[in-house]
This record gives structure tokens, C-alpha cells and sequence, in this order.
């Protein structure tokens, strides 16, 4: 926290899965041992959650396109067009 001063702090992974029950756990050790400057920094949970691993990946491998393109397809239930080809071996 302090070595690089951020503007928000963003949970990501399974920490976000329970982010609802880490939270007051984790404010109040920032409030507890962080300089004053640094106690009311925004904590919050990614909003990818435990698919952000999935989607790094989908956006180097599946698409050449349009930056978010392959969020959408990956959050969408539709299939989508366009995607390269992914041989298996």
C-alpha cells in the first residue's frame, strides 16, 4: 500500500468470491496499520471475479479485433463469430 500509493485497491480472483465477508477484515487492518494518507483508499472486489484469468487468456488467443471483443464474447452466452480457430495439438 504504501511502496505504491494507489487510488483503489481492486480484489481479484477468489479473494472476490467472498469479498463480501473479507471486507470489513480488511478496512479495518488498513485503517489499523496504514500511514493516515493511505486509510481511506478504496477497496473493492473485481468485477471479473475468478473469470479474469479466463478473459486475460480469450483476449491474447481468441481475437485479433477490437479491444473488448473478447470480454463480450466470453461474458456473452451466445456463441460469436469470428474467433480464430484454436487447433488442439
Amino acid at each position: 500500500l504504501h511502496l505504491y500509493s494507489p487510488d483503489l485497491i481492486v480484489m481479484g480472483g477468489g479473494l472476490s468470491n467472498g469479498f463480501d465477508l473479507l471486507a470489513p477484515t480488511i478496512r479495518a487492518t488498513v485503517e489499523e496499520r496504514a500511514m493516515q494518507a493511505y486509510r481511506d483508499v478504496p477497496i473493492v472486489p473485481a468485477e471479473l471475479g475468478d473469470r479474469a484469468g479466463l478473459v486475460g487468456a480469450a483476449s491474447l488467443i481468441l481475437w485479433e479485433g477490437e479491444p473488448g471483443t473478447a470480454l463480450a464474447m466470453v461474458q456473452d452466452d451466445e456463441p460469436k463469430t469470428g474467433a480464430k480457430e484454436v487447433s488442439q495439438g
